[in-house]
């Protein structure tokens, strides 16, 4: 009888401390917040072994779990429409078996601004048919974990005016198509998506940045597709926590919605800074006849965020829209350049007569105001270029595009955006929605100094 009252306690003992162990580990899981990361160059990751262990070292080294890793892959038309083919499935199918040995999550990551477009649902859907298949004929540790799409709807020339509300309802629409899809396939992948901090944020006008009309209700862009997708990446993109216009500013009201809906976010910031590149504009009109060119000869620019290859640029001015093209870094292609620029002329130009001095000198003066209020904009110049009609002339301004020192933790050093993120957790970590923190990206987080 004894021996059996010690037996019994025994096991109580051992049940009360596999008790409080579980409990301690589900505190340490709920305090502990993911990092994930953007890779956009993959191809020597998934097909070079050094270069793989490189990238696997670095997420063990810096606590990195979640990679959003850039598809491989090729379209092709036929009888069933647009098909979409993963490249590499051998080498891709070990790498995402290596990144789970170690403990890493992977999301197939793409993105293009025109693939919001309702002409061009059919590419994207594709593409999650195509991973779904993929994780289909594998193994459950060769799969992809879930879909991440960076799709940016307001880079697209069209965006300002009278097509941002269709442009934002097509993109919606494309991310409930993907996430009806991914849910009607049964499989354990979540979808998500990258979203700017602005969409729901109140002008100096009073209204939200991007507000629509969805499945009748009217909010932010922001709200809407949280309320659709399982995840968001938000582009945070500060180099400092606190104050108006810090990372947890401009994060909170996405992190409290989905904390409201039971969704997840992840804080987005930044590691690069780019050289300054140059942009060339071409002076424009007045935004209500820009858009009325858009409708009329400059439709083939309006679904567009790049031209013969090149990006394009757009620069509001409070009366008057600009639109430039960034300068190749190939000397070769500055005549294809030259010939986008006569092209702009015609469509979004504003010639003014040579003899017109005050006028010429007006917008040369309005240009530059526009660089110096508008943005990031270093060595302003300008010059006429001989329009078509006799004695007339457009004004070309250019400017050396530079990247805010705010936006990014490019140049400073791991341990001070560490700093930032630890302060930007204590105010995110009380709230469910907050999932953990996003870089961008590999290369340029990897180069930081300590």
């Amino acid at each position: 009888m004894i021996l059996g009252f010690l037996r019994q306690r025994r096991n109580s003992v051992f049940l009360l401390l596999a008790v409080v162990l579980f409990l301690c580990a589900g505190q340490a899981d709920a305090d502990r917040t993911v990092r994930a990361m953007w890779v956009w160059h993959t191809l020597d990751p998934m097909t070079k072994a050094d270069k793989r262990k490189e990238l696997l070292d670095f997420c063990k080294e810096r606590g990195i779990s979640e990679l959003f890793f850039q598809m491989q892959y090729a379209f092709a038309g036929g009888d069933g429409g647009v098909m979409c083919s993963l490249s590499h499935q051998d080498h891709l199918r070990s790498f995402l078996r290596d990144a789970h040995k170690r403990g890493i999550k992977v999301h197939a990551l793409d993105g293009d601004p025109t693939f919001v477009l309702k002409s061009n649902h059919p590419k994207v859907l594709a593409q999650v048919k195509a991973i779904l298949e993929f994780n289909a004929k594998g193994k459950p540790d060769e799969g992809y974990d879930g879909i991440h799409l960076d799709n940016e709807p307001y880079l697209l020339v069209g965006y300002n005016g009278s097509r941002r509300k269709q442009i934002l309802q097509e993109f919606v629409e494309l991310n409930k198509k993907c996430m009806d899809a991914v849910r009607s396939s049964g499989q354990k992948i979540v979808f998500g998506i990258d979203i700017p901090f602005w969409f729901e944020e109140v002008g100096d006008s009073g209204e939200v940045s991007a507000e629509l009309d969805f499945n009748g209700s009217k909010k932010a862009v922001s709200y809407h597709l949280l309320d659709i997708v399982d995840n968001v990446g938000i582009m945070d993109y500060r180099n400092f926590a606190d104050g108006s216009d810090g990372i947890i500013a401009h994060g909170m009201d996405e992190v409290e919605y989905a904390t409201k809906i039971g969704k997840k976010v992840y804080i987005g910031v930044e590691t690069y800074r780019p050289d300054p590149e140059k942009v060339v504009f071409i002076y424009g009109h007045p935004k209500y006849e820009f858009e009325n060119r858009l409708d009329s000869v400059g439709g083939k620019f309006a679904k567009q965020y790049t031209y013969k290859n090149l990006k394009i640029r757009k620069l509001d001015d409070g009366a008057n829209m600009h639109i430039g093209v960034l300068v190749p870094k190939e000397p070769e292609r500055r005549a294809v350049m030259e010939g986008v620029i006569e092209e702009i002329c015609r469509v979004f130009g504003k010639d003014v007569y040579l003899q017109d001095e005050s006028a010429i000198n007006d917008m040369m003066f309005n240009a530059e105001f526009a660089v110096s209020k508008e943005g990031p904009y270093e060595n302003f110049s300008v010059n006429t270029i001989p329009s078509d009609r006799a004695n007339r002339a457009f004004v070309r301004f250019e400017a050396d595009l530079v990247t805010l020192p705010k936006i990014t933790f490019g140049g400073m050093s791991k341990r001070e955006m560490e700093e930032e993120l630890a302060a930007a957790e204590e105010a995110f970590k009380g709230h469910a929605g907050f999932y953990g923190f996003a870089i961008h990206f590999y290369e340029s987080y990897k180069s930081m100094k300590e």
